[in-house]
């Protein structure tokens, strides 16, 4: 380990320590102090991972950061899960003064284990007497700084940035997103960012600071712009996830009888337990940051994949911002999906590492046998000039079964996806630690056996009429997603054609690169993740997840075309000087392109303040056992209470007639009429954009639902709700007559 790795790891090692201290303090004491939460978010993401990576004593201590992330969030996840199916274990007080209290006992052991004799390079005879003359003089000569102007830029970026999401008005999103309601304010932040990460890409010497200071705030700004302006997180599904939270928060137990998603509960226990340690009332703060924090944890990751793979430091850094831009998924939001890709990326950079740092035996005889010869290779020892031994082996293969165990038990896609790259790099030959895969598959295996039997147990069926359905699973995907207003449709194309470019560009990069010794491994990782096509559809998505599983390889053979064509310019005197124009054209058509397809869903999908209270303020409202109805499954009521209150759809996915007859049937049936219904402009959005249902058709069922013996109890500018008044003795007369004409 070198003395700036060292000097880095014992920076880690106090910073987790700090955190851990600080938690425990603050939990055992019940002090409630403005930034609870994000140390609990800190604490989750950094201990015990970091003086357990820290003790592997690797020499590169990039791939350590990776280690402390992943094994961090891993425990974290192992140990929700075991507090929730275990009976009388749920204690996230005891989990945190556990996990704290290790961290602080590895942490001097760790020190102690770090070899501080590394020699620095010698000072110059004299260097030290003058100290002043290395410095500059003037204000004027600090600000020709490089790194200081480039992170001035950015800091004016997001002052930029910040101003827009005041100015942004969420509510008027149409058909088109955030394209023509942006502020001019958000433009220039965004034009500010890709000026400096061009500028930073073309220097003669690359500037990371600078770089991964404009990726993150370019993150913020395409990711998180409407969800500050609209002071909460979007996305109903994230809602979902927020009364899960609080159910196992609330009882520390699982409602796997209710919903199957609480047959992987990793996420959600982990979840519930940093509501407790944060001092939150639920998991709802969490929402407007999640995208962000995804995507900061997954970026050593993702440049050391781009960094192996393109064998450049610039191209890794453009790969990153590649990876960010092409990101219209929005499968980062808080959830188990986005918390098992941040450990699925660790898990292949990781493995990529090893086999990259690795001596691979050559492949010799008949060509035609190559691929047989392959599979009986055994890489040698990871680790470049400082192999691991015997014993950091081991205990990397531990940590990376622990990381896996925690994927397998917090979402049922992702360990698809995985072992289909393990044992591709099984066959590549590509894999030291053999067993891996089959031990992968075996715990995968055995937990949806046993741990996610409420949810195969109902639904084998289903799970089976999926397998090799591979053209129904991809028009599922694809054109069954088409729907709704015609020049929404339109606009969908752009997403498949964005999709499209990223898969030429690097299909390209890879042509480019074959004569690379990994070129084969990073093809059958890139093409890995496609089998899942034959296993599920997961409900019309599993186009999009393969997609997102493939990009962090995509992105840096994207990377890698680019760099070719950046090279072809650079090398033409009349473009040449026009280089970081260019370049930042590029990247400003890519992130203005984001921003179109990533928020072509804000006009259904954003949450307000307005929306979240008048949820809240239902649910509070309604007694235990009450049905409410909603237009659409979109928003905040999402969230309500599992056991207290039932949620349904207003307008049945079954029915078959006109809007206002099926909502006439729904305020009808005398069986099922709901007790509130609750309905709000996103909802409006939603039955038009998507179902081609006219603009303020919520209106029109607020005026049918007051002939029904509904009434308005409460309105908001982006909300009402109404509640069914009690059966008068005129009104039984009336129906009792009504049923006897018919």
């Amino acid at each position: 380990m070198s003395a700036a790795a060292r000097r880095l790891a014992i920076l880690g090692l106090a910073v987790a320590a700090l955190l851990s201290l600080t938690v425990l303090i603050l939990d055992l004491g019940d002090i409630d102090l403005p930034g609870r939460a994000p140390l609990a978010v800190a604490f989750m993401t950094l201990v015990p991972g970091t003086p357990i990576a820290v003790a592997l004593r690797l020499a590169d201590i990039r791939i350590t950061v990776v280690l402390a992330v992943s094994v961090s969030i891993a425990v974290a996840l192992l140990a929700g899960t075991a507090m929730s199916v275990v009976d009388g274990w749920w204690q996230p007080s005891a989990y945190a003064s556990l996990i704290g209290g290790l961290d602080l006992a590895m942490t001097p052991m760790v020190l102690v284990l770090l070899d501080p004799g590394i020699p620095t390079r010698p000072t110059a005879a004299g260097a030290d007497s003058a100290p002043g003359r290395r410095r500059a003089s003037s204000m004027t000569s600090l600000l020709k700084q490089p790194r200081l102007l480039g992170l001035a830029s950015v800091g004016m970026a997001l002052g930029l940035w910040v101003l827009a999401c005041r100015q942004l008005d969420a509510s008027r999103a149409g058909v088109y997103g955030l394209l023509p309601i942006a502020p001019l304010s958000y433009w220039l932040a965004l034009l500010v960012l890709v000026a400096v990460a061009a500028w930073s890409l073309l220097r003669s010497r690359v500037d990371q600071v600078v770089l991964a200071a404009a990726a993150i705030a370019l993150a913020g700004c395409l990711y998180l712009t409407v969800s500050i302006a609209d002071g909460a997180g979007g996305l109903g599904a994230g809602w979902v996830h927020v009364g899960f939270i609080d159910f196992i928060d609330r009882t520390g137990d699982l409602a796997t009888g209710v919903d199957a998603r609480f047959s992987w509960p990793g996420f959600l226990a982990a979840a519930a337990a940093m509501v407790d340690l944060g001092g939150l009332h639920d998991a709802s703060p969490f929402l407007i940051a999640a995208p962000l924090y995804y995507c900061v944890v997954a970026m050593p990751a993702t440049w050391l994949i781009g960094r192996i793979i393109t064998g450049s430091i610039r191209l890794a850094w453009l790969a990153v911002l590649l990876q960010i831009g092409f990101n219209w998924y929005q499968q980062d939001y808080f959830s188990s999906q986005g918390t098992a890709f941040v450990l699925y990326t660790a898990v292949l950079t990781i493995l990529l590492w090893a086999v990259s740092t690795a001596e691979l035996p050559p492949i010799r005889g008949r060509r035609e046998l190559h691929w047989l010869r392959a599979m009986q290779r055994i890489p040698g020892r990871p680790g470049g000039d400082h192999p691991l031994g015997p014993g950091q082996l081991l205990v990397l293969e531990l940590l990376l079964v622990a990381v896996i165990g925690a994927i397998v038990v917090s979402h049922q896609l992702t360990p698809i996806a995985l072992i289909a790259g393990l044992f591709w790099l099984l066959l590549a030959g590509a894999l030291r630690l053999r067993t891996l895969p089959l031990v992968t598959l075996a715990v995968f295996t055995g937990w949806f056996s046993y741990g996610a039997q409420a949810f195969w147990s109902g639904h084998l069926a289903q799970i089976l009429g999926d397998l090799g359905q591979v053209g129904n699973t991809v028009s599922g995907g694809v054109t069954g997603r088409l729907v709704g207003d015609p020049e929404r449709q339109r606009l969908l194309l752009t997403r498949i054609a964005t999709t499209g470019v990223l898969l030429i560009l690097a299909g390209v990069g890879w042509l480019l690169a074959r004569k690379h010794r990994l070129t084969w491994v990073t093809a059958g990782l890139a093409a890995a993740p496609w089998t899942i096509l034959a296993v599920q559809s997961y409900g019309g998505e599993v186009v999009i997840r393969c997609a997102l599983y493939a990009g962090p390889i995509l992105a840096p053979l994207a990377a890698i075309t680019l760099g070719r064509l950046g090279r072809l310019v650079l090398n033409l005197p009349r473009l040449a000087k026009g280089a970081v124009p260019i370049l930042a054209g590029v990247l400003a058509v890519l992130f203005v392109g984001l921003t179109l397809t990533r928020s072509l869903n804000v006009a259904f999908e954003r949450v307000s303040t307005d929306q979240v209270s008048d949820a809240r303020w239902l649910l509070d409202q309604a007694p235990s056992g009450a049905t409410i109805a909603e237009g659409a499954a979109v928003g905040p009521l999402t969230m309500a209470g599992l056991g207290k209150v039932t949620v349904s759809d207003l307008v049945s996915a079954s029915c078959t007639y006109t809007l206002a007859q099926c909502i006439n049937l729904s305020l009808t049936d005398t069986s099922n009429r709901p007790d509130y219904i609750y309905l709000t402009l996103g909802q409006d959005a939603y039955g038009h954009l998507q179902f081609g249902w006219p603009k303020g058709w919520t209106e029109d069922v607020v005026t049918q639902a007051k002939t029904k013996r509904y009434a308005v109890v409460r309105r908001s500018a982006e909300a009402i709700i109404l509640k069914r008044q009690p059966a008068t003795s005129t009104d039984a007369t009336t129906s009792r007559s009504g049923n006897g004409g018919s």
